[in-house]
């Protein structure tokens, strides 16, 4: 496995793997993502951001892929972060069914902490439905630290923030 930047032609690819994640999470009750997000003109804009990390195997082929960017939602302020609001956020971490339970996710996120440690960057930011027990088990697992929760008005569920210090 390594990590790389994720390119205009892992779209497709890109596509199917959110396709499983959505019913996967639909069928958990979980609604955070749907049909209408995350799509594609939304990996369009990360890819050409330069903020859409891929976790790659031998072929080259993606076997998952997530965001990190400075982007979150403005109820982040309402809690009592060690990051401040210059920080990294992951956003749209999905990994290929064939890779779950690979290693591929720690991988991934592990290598982009190092990349935005190479960016200056001690702190990175995540949230996750409050539904979605898998995530929250994951980025605990990763050293996260749960800093609270928070209600974004366009989506029914809270969701819980967290964040994890890169850097001593």
């Amino acid at each position: 496995m390594k990590v790389r930047l994720a390119k205009t032609e892992d779209l497709d690819k890109i596509m199917r793997i959110i396709g499983e994640t959505v019913k996967e999470m639909n069928e958990n009750d979980n609604f955070q993502w749907d049909e209408t997000y995350p799509n594609r003109e939304v990996f369009i804009n990360d890819i050409k951001e330069g903020t859409l990390y891929a976790v790659v195997n031998d072929e080259d082929e993606v076997s998952g892929i997530g965001a990190a960017n400075f982007e979150s939602f403005e109820e982040y302020d309402n809690l009592e972060w060690k990051s401040g609001k210059d920080d990294y956020v992951i956003h749209r971490l999905a990994v290929d069914n064939a890779y779950r339970s690979s290693g591929a996710a720690a991988f991934l996120i592990e290598n982009i902490e190092k990349e935005i440690v190479k960016k200056g960057k001690c702190f990175m930011r995540t949230d996750t439905n409050s539904k979605n027990i898998k995530a929250q088990r994951f980025f605990e697992k990763m050293g996260y630290k749960f800093v609270g929760e928070i209600k974004v008005p366009r989506l029914k569920d809270t969701f819980f923030c967290y964040e994890k210090r890169l850097c001593d």
